[in-house]
């Protein structure tokens, strides 16, 4: 139940008694207030008590009849407020945050908050709307049913040691400051009177997510690289983390947030008090050395050594474990010299980049090679072929043996692609061919174009190939497929090229 000492002082501040916040309301327009609003059919006489009193009577008989709520919900409407006073729109809104404020400054000794519910105003017990969720070195974290937000507090042991206070209000502040950066968690407000602040609710950490599921190497990378954008923005701020870990990197709707500043450092404000010995430097597998050894020497590369660790985690789930596609990257990371690390998260962020690309192209190149050998043109194996010069494309001739089947297919989807490929082994073969047998392959791709049906100039390169090859180079091989042509017949031209006529 409410407090009779509550009840007094919500109906003093509504009456224009206390705090400036409404104004004087005589007893003949409180009446005509509650009569007109909720339905009481007062008569303003003489006998009438005093104001505050029976402003709180009405409150209780709301309260009783379940329509309390509503009260709340028009006095602190914005257009109630707009119109008693003649407030512009955001003067309202913020009247009505400071009115809010001091009444669950209030109803805070009752156990009882006044929260914001869409255009509603609700008052909830406080231990039936607060649900622990978890708790900190120096806070408690709960989730509030009512809005479902969650409440970081410090806890009350050390609500009186202005080094923990000052820090929890750094986190909070700093935390602020990154709201334009969508993988920061988004907080609301701070109250300095209990020293809490409110923040989004997060469905699952990095570290549940990745000890909870078997995720593929696409996903993985995926995820490195949105903890690296985060952080390189981070650092390109100036601000500091000091305590990355997998337990406060989160995910609200499947977005990455970066949470728990409580470390944080921002190099680009003095700080005239600042806490230089701690108790917590961050969760030990993931903390730098230096920090270890003294918190103020954590810098971007302390938290460079901290993604490291956390890279590993999303490989391995194992932050000691390196044996991974990106072990070049964490092994310099977590270098025990931060001398020998990167200089920030931007910087390692460009090394990761290298390796995703230099990976992608290997596993193209194996995706194009398994196409070939199975004589499939596909797509990716088109898109080899335009990129290769006439060296490289004669490399692929002499040393595929499947080569040429794409190769042929590939000549027959267009006059341009006929004409590029012919030219570039007619006018390239010879300058790889080092031994004799290395110009086996190139008579067997001749002999291949002149039994399709291309052009005569197509034809023409394509004899001569395999005549250069019969005779000049004296392969008895390429004499054989000659043979089999002329028995097969072509046309004239074509074999007079092929019998040295």
């Amino acid at each position: 139940m409410i407090s009779d000492a509550t009840l007094r002082f919500i109906s003093e501040v509504f009456i224009g008694d206390k705090e400036n916040f409404y104004k004087y309301k005589s007893g003949s327009q409180l009446v005509r207030f509650f009569n007109e609003h909720f339905g009481f059919q007062d008569v303003y006489q003489a006998g009438f008590p005093t104001r505050w009193v029976y402003v709180s009577d009405k409150i209780k008989e709301l309260y009783r009849t379940g329509r309390l709520n509503d009260f709340f919900s028009l006095i602190l409407h914005k257009g109630y407020i707009i119109r008693e006073h003649q407030l512009t729109e955001i003067e309202a809104i913020q009247r009505r945050e400071q009115i809010l404020h001091v009444f669950n400054r209030q109803f805070r000794y009752d156990k009882y908050e006044l929260v914001v519910k869409g255009d509603k105003i609700i008052l909830v017990k406080i231990d039936e709307n607060l649900v622990p969720i978890g708790s900190g070195g120096f806070a408690d974290v709960f989730y509030r049913k009512s809005d479902r937000k969650v409440i970081k507090k410090l806890k009350d042991e050390h609500i009186l040691d202005r080094d923990k206070r000052s820090r929890f209000k750094r986190e909070y502040e700093i935390t602020k400051k990154l709201q334009n950066i969508d993988g920061i968690i988004r907080v609301y407000e701070f109250h300095e009177d209990e020293f809490y602040y409110e923040l989004e609710k997060a469905d699952y950490t990095l570290s549940n997510y990745i000890k909870n599921n078997d995720i593929s190497d696409e996903e993985k990378v995926s995820l490195v690289f949105q903890l690296m954008y985060i952080m390189s923005e981070v650092h390109c701020r100036g601000i500091i983390h000091r305590d990355l870990s997998p337990s406060n990197i989160l995910f609200v709707d499947g977005i990455m947030k970066i949470a728990d500043f409580g470390l944080g450092k921002d190099f680009k404000v003095l700080h005239s008090h600042q806490t230089m010995q701690t108790n917590n430097y961050g969760q030990y597998a993931y903390c730098a050395p230096e920090q270890i050894r003294e918190l103020k020497e954590g810098d971007q590369r302390s938290d460079v050594f901290s993604l490291g660790k956390i890279i590993n985690f999303i490989f391995t789930k194992n932050p000691w474990d390196s044996r991974h596609v990106m072990r070049r990257v964490t092994e310099k990371a977590t270098a025990e010299n931060r001398e020998d690390r990167y200089g920030s998260a931007l910087s390692m962020l460009e090394d990761i980049k290298k390796i995703v690309r230099i990976s992608k192209d290997q596993k193209r190149k194996e995706l194009v090679e398994k196409h070939i050998e199975e004589g499939c043109l596909t797509i990716e194996v088109e898109q080899y072929i335009d990129q290769l010069n006439g060296e490289q494309l004669c490399q692929n001739v002499m040393n595929n043996p499947h080569f040429k089947d794409v190769l042929i297919q590939y000549m027959k989807i267009s006059p341009t692609n006929e004409s590029d490929i012919i030219t570039k082994i007619y006018n390239h073969f010879e300058d790889v061919c080092k031994t004799y047998e290395s110009n086996d392959p190139f008579a067997a791709f001749a002999y291949s174009v002149l039994l399709n049906d291309f052009s005569f100039i197509t034809n023409e390169k394509a004899a001569y190939i395999l005549s250069h090859i019969a005779y000049s180079v004296n392969r008895f091989f390429a004499q054989r497929l000659i043979d089999q042509l002329l028995q097969k017949g072509v046309e004239p031209l074509i074999e007079e090229i092929l019998t040295g006529q």
